[in-house]
């Protein structure tokens, strides 16, 4: 796209209505891709404060998940030796 408007201001670099219109065309260009990219930038910076949430939250929630692992396998644990502890007293008994 850029040759094309580099040929086409060099094709008119006499006449002033031509120079008008590239130029007007080159605005044209410039707010189709810049528009756009700073409405998106716009729109991350709004997000960003609730992305460093969401992260922080996740990362919360896998900490208590940690956590919670830990005191089921403890748990785990303890209920197998109950277990134990009770066949052998079931098998002393009868």
């Amino acid at each position: 796209m850029t040759s094309k408007l580099l040929s086409l201001l060099s094709a008119c670099s006499d006449d002033l209505t031509c120079r008008l219109a590239f130029v007007d065309r080159c605005w044209q260009y410039a707010n189709q891709l810049i528009l756009p990219l700073c409405h998106l930038l716009q729109d991350y910076i709004k997000e960003s404060d609730n992305l460093v949430s969401l992260h922080d939250q996740i990362h919360d929630c896998d900490n208590i998940l940690s956590h919670m692992e830990t005191l089921l396998s403890g748990f785990q644990v303890c209920w197998s030796f109950e277990q134990i502890e009770k066949a052998c007293i079931y098998e002393h008994l009868y």
